[in-house]
C-alpha cells in the first residue's frame, strides 16, 4: 500500500511553487526577449551561488548550465499539473518556470493553493501518525522524524540490507526487496559540486504479519542535477540502527 506517490510529490511541489512565484506585470504577454533578459539573470544568480567557495577549476559551468536548465523544465512540467482555466492565463510558462507571473495568475494560483493545500496535509499527517504506531517498538530512525535525508548508499549483506543515511545507518534484517526502480544510488561529494546526490522525499512503515514494510519515495539525481522520482520498497523481519 502506498499513499504518498510521485505523483502526490509533485503536485505537493506545485503548490509549494503557487507561494512562491513573484508579480512581475511584464509576465502578461509572452516575449523572448523580456524571457531571456531574466533567464540571463537568473542563470547568473544560480552560477554565483553554486560555485560557493570551490576551487574554479573544480566547477563545471556545462553541468551547471544543464542542471539549472535541467531544474527549469522541471517546473514547466508541473505547470501542467494546474487547472487548464489557470494554464490559459499564463503567457509563458519558462518565465513563470523562472518563478514571475503576473497578479491575475498569482492570484488564481493561491486560491487553487487553498483549496488543495488542506486536504495534502491530512494525507501526510494520517501517514506520520501510522508510522508512529507502526515504529512504536523501534529505535528513533530519522527517516520518520525528518524530510529530506540523504541516503549514501543501499547494500546487501546475505539475507540483511542496510540503508546509509547522512549521520545513521539502518539496518533491515531477512529483508526482501519488493519495488526498486532505479539502478543505483547517486552519491554526493561534497568537495565537488554538482556530484549528484540522493535524498528521501517520503517514508511510510507498515507493519502485517509480522513483518515491516518500508516504503521510500527517494529523489535520486545524477550530476545534471536531473529529477528522478524514484521508489524503494523493502519488507523485513525487523528494523535496527546500527
Amino acid at each position: 500500500m502506498k499513499i504518498l506517490t510521485k505523483e502526490f510529490c509533485k503536485h505537493e511541489r506545485l503548490l509549494s511553487l503557487c507561494d512562491n512565484v513573484k508579480v512581475l506585470q511584464e509576465t502578461k504577454v509572452k516575449d523572448d526577449k523580456f524571457f531571456d533578459e531574466l533567464y540571463n539573470k537568473s542563470y547568473n544568480s544560480f552560477l554565483k551561488r553554486e560555485s560557493g567557495d570551490f576551487d574554479y577549476d573544480l566547477i563545471n559551468q556545462t553541468i551547471i548550465k544543464s542542471s539549472f536548465d535541467n531544474r527549469l523544465n522541471e517546473v514547466i512540467e508541473l505547470i501542467k499539473f494546474l487547472p487548464q482555466e489557470i494554464i490559459n492565463k499564463i503567457a509563458d510558462p519558462r518565465v513563470f518556470a523562472l518563478g514571475y507571473v503576473s497578479q491575475e495568475v498569482k492570484d488564481e494560483l493561491l486560491k487553487y493553493k487553498d483549496t488543495q493545500r488542506k486536504t495534502h496535509l491530512q494525507i501526510i499527517e494520517r501517514v506520520k501518525i501510522t508510522n508512529k504506531i507502526n515504529a512504536r517498538n523501534l529505535p528513533k530512525i530519522d527517516i520518520f522524524e525528518y524530510d529530506e535525508i540523504l541516503l549514501k548508499s543501499l547494500s546487501k549483506s546475505k539475507n540483511d540490507y542496510t540503508l546509509s543515511f547522512d549521520g545513521q545507518r539502518v539496518k533491515l534484517y531477512s529483508a526482501e526487496i519488493i519495488e526498486k526502480d532505479f539502478k543505483h544510488v547517486h552519491t554526493v561529494n561534497l568537495n565537488i559540486p554538482h556530484s549528484g546526490y540522493c535524498v528521501t522525499v517520503y517514508c511510510e512503515l507498515y507493519f502485517d504479519n509480522g513483518l515491516y514494510e518500508l516504503h521510500l519515495l527517494l529523489d535520486n539525481r545524477d550530476l545534471h542535477d536531473t529529477e528522478n522520482l524514484c521508489y524503494l520498497t523493502i519488507s523485513c523481519k525487523n528494523i535496527k540502527v546500527i
